[in-house]
């Protein structure tokens, strides 16, 4: 980047190898330090805040080796932004801070921000000393029982301030001396931060080959056009570690670390991909330097099945495997992986759980959120922190009806209204699945159940439409086969063997292909559409379609209640 005629003019300018430095305060190491700030002013150009950064200096600094005089002081003191870098490379969030107040006229030479910046980047030691430098820098001489490089501050700070507010104009000696003052932070900068550098550039590198930028845009629009079109915002989810009972919420768990490894788990509807979606969504906004990669495992075939070919074909990517591997291992992204209980096949599942296993234990610095359901027994389990989604609260229901209803606060009020006349109804939403459907209809003025039987028809049959066209699920299919058996029966509990009876019989009653029993009573699980009462014993989660011919003769002698009017 630098000629050699600039490095030569640096090295002299701050090593003193031929007298020439009028300093006590001589920079060693030198050439060493003049790449860190080639990397520094290279990664610059990456940043969109910093990127005349690069020009600014390297020109200047090129001109005086060449003229043997100063150029411009304006042009080639750009400090604030100078420390911004750094400040960019330890600490994204109070960078993002300082650009978004940052005003469009706001001056690059900053200097009374150049104390708290110095101080963040722990280049200053002592707080005291900002308050000092800012109160004392018309007096340089008292810098003198400080460091040498407090000093270098102490000159600059001083010199700055006095040509700013037009106190005098500098000499050429003066202009000279603090040109060489800003050649000393430069290099003491960079070079403290060598290491922070070589990684970052190391990511920068890495990462233009994938073509992210066209990647995070496309993210993003889609996102935004699928939260459009489903008239969908996301509510904050409550949950708990299973390990530890914690209702941290999940958002707080991940941002915390930064590679963690955590496994969100529960049964069909109760969000866990919508919050999946909406985690990378949040990723990509946040611009931490990593790349989120959206995995859905449903997407996976017997032949296509490589997890690393996968993340490396993904769109705009385009990575071979051994680029994928450098990445994991650098950890340049996060991943997002939907749907472990998606693959239907127990063979392929293995497979893919194996492969995910490896990545978690091999790629400790990379993040890993994946999906599962709550009885998936092929699944990860090794160095993951599983967080289950619980289902919404009377509170989360308020928020999930008014973020959801489109702005429309007459609509939101008919569907609360709805959801409070009906304890059973309810609890039915509950499921935030159910939740969305009823919104749904009612957004567009379709005939809504008039009772509860018939609204936990609906939300069954609309869980099992899913589960058939969006995850794909063939055991689905007949499920509602398989639930006319079972309702027939006409019993309040059933034994598993009762269960296994019934599926079988429908198999052969109805010529389906085989399917193994224990799967079928999983999924009715997983749907929310029974639950377990005992060892292997089991009934349904609305108690309306448990009741006996006798209850339901005897509730409608006794009960006057209807949701006609409610409506």
């Amino acid at each position: 980047m630098f000629s050699e005629e600039a490095k030569k003019f640096i090295e002299l300018e701050v090593a003193n190898v031929d007298g020439r430095a009028d300093s006590d305060f001589v920079v060693e190491d030198v050439p060493r330090k003049i790449f860190c700030l080639e990397q520094a002013l290279k990664l610059s150009e990456h940043i969109e805040r910093l990127s005349g950064l690069k020009e600014s200096i390297v020109n200047q600094i090129e001109y005086m080796a060449k003229n043997k005089k100063v150029d411009s002081i304006e042009e080639f003191e750009k400090t604030a932004q100078y420390l911004e870098l750094f400040i960019y490379l330890i600490d994204p969030e109070n960078f993002d801070t300082i650009r978004g107040t940052a005003s469009g006229n706001r001056s690059a030479n900053n200097s009374q921000a150049i104390p708290n910046y110095l101080y963040t980047l722990k280049m200053i030691d002592d707080e005291k000393q900002v308050g000092y430098l800012r109160s004392s820098y018309k007096k340089a001489e008292s810098y003198k029982n400080y460091s040498d490089m407090f000093k270098v501050y102490g000159n600059l700070y001083y010199i700055r301030n006095e040509e700013a507010h037009s106190v005098r104009l500098l000499s050429p000696t003066q202009e000279w001396q603090y040109v060489r003052d800003l050649l000393i932070l430069y290099l003491e900068v960079a070079g403290h931060y060598e290491q922070k550098l070589a990684t970052e550039i190391n990511r920068t590198d890495l990462m233009k080959e994938t073509r992210v930028e066209e990647y995070l845009k496309e993210m993003k629009e889609n996102y935004e056009k699928e939260a459009s079109e489903k008239y969908l915002k996301y509510i904050v989810l409550d949950g708990r570690q299973t390990n530890t009972n914690s209702k941290e919420s999940l958002v707080s768990l991940i941002r915390k670390n930064d590679n963690c490894k955590i496994k969100i788990i529960g049964n069909a509807g109760m969000g866990k991909t919508t919050t999946l979606k909406y985690l990378a969504y949040t990723d990509i906004l946040e611009s931490k330097g990593r790349t989120p990669i959206f995995l859905e495992l449903r997407e996976v075939s017997m032949v296509e099945n490589n997890i690393l070919e996968m993340i490396g074909n993904k769109t705009h990517l385009n990575c071979k495997e051994e680029m994928v591997k450098k990445i994991l291992e650098n950890g340049y992204i996060n991943l997002y992986i939907d749907g472990i209980n998606e693959l239907y096949d127990t063979d392929l599942k293995k497979n893919v759980v194996n492969q995910i296993n490896s990545i978690i234990t091999t790629y400790p610095k990379t993040k890993v959120i994946l999906t599962d359901r709550e009885s998936n027994k092929i699944t990860v389990t090794d160095n993951v922190l599983t967080y289950i989604i619980e289902q919404l609260d009377d509170n989360k229901i308020k928020d999930f009806i008014k973020n959801n209803t489109n702005g429309d606060t007459e609509l939101s009020n008919k569907v609360q209204k709805l959801v409070d006349s009906n304890d059973s109804i309810k609890n039915m939403v509950r499921i935030p699945f159910r939740l969305y459907k009823l919104i749904t209809i009612m957004l567009r003025g379709k005939d809504i159940p008039k009772t509860v039987e018939e609204f936990d028809i609906l939300f069954r049959n609309a869980i099992i439409e899913r589960e058939v066209e969006d995850k794909a699920s063939q055991d689905a299919d007949n499920l509602l086969m398989y639930l006319e058996n079972i309702i027939s029966l006409n019993q309040k509990e059933y034994s598993r063997s009762e269960l296994i009876e019934v599926i079988s019989y429908t198999i052969k009653d109805r010529n389906l292909s085989n399917t193994a029993s224990d799967d079928i009573i999983r999924l009715l699980l997983d749907l929310h559409i029974m639950e377990k009462v005992s060892f292997q014993t089991y009934r349904f989660v609305n108690h309306e379609l448990q009741k006996t011919s006798e209850d339901k003769k005897e509730e409608l002698e006794t009960s006057d209640v209807k949701l006609e009017g409610i409506i």
